[in-house]
């Protein structure tokens, strides 16, 4: 019986934390967040600027819905019903249309805003491209905005790189 007293005793004696543990809590803490909250902040630039590909992505189709009833590109902005803009999106040109071969393109470029000073003032493009040996649409699309921040289902359709204009 008095041995079971003793340690009811000691485990009385011991509470809360020593202080290198409560330390140690601390630095894993301050090292977890010093890798999560850049990789968060990159997550929330990246989701703004989906914004914009959502926006460019809805006057694509709307080119390729007027080449198809017209038999050739828009001329401008107004033709597939004017600019967009949003939160994030703060202005929207219209690039201009062309042909390559026998492909004709046009292009629409958006300047993001109110995102973040890395983005802030960069431009998106979206290419159009009416490929007339498989008549088929493709978009490509052009950017000025550092790569981390652009979505990925965009990479592998960058002009020049793996999308060609021609």
């Amino acid at each position: 019986m008095r041995v079971l007293s003793v340690l009811k005793k000691k485990l009385r004696v011991k509470k809360g934390f020593t202080l290198i543990e409560l330390m140690i809590v601390v630095a894993i803490l301050g090292i977890l967040a010093a890798i999560a909250i850049p990789t968060y902040m990159d997550y929330t630039v990246r989701a703004k600027v989906s914004e914009a590909v959502s926006l460019l992505s809805g006057l694509g189709n709307a080119i390729a819905e007027y080449h198809t009833s017209r038999g050739q590109m828009p001329t401008s902005l107004d033709d597939i019903g004017g600019a967009k803009t949003s939160k994030y999106v703060t202005s929207m040109t219209w690039g201009g249309n062309s042909t390559s071969g026998n492909n004709a393109y046009a292009w629409i470029t958006a300047e993001l805003g109110n995102i973040n000073t890395a983005v802030n003032g960069q431009k998106l493009s979206l290419y159009v491209i009416y490929r007339a040996d498989n008549e088929s649409y493709d978009k490509c699309w052009a950017w000025t905005i550092p790569d981390k921040y652009i979505p990925r289902s965009l990479m592998d359709k960058k002009v020049g790189d793996t999308c060609s204009l021609s």
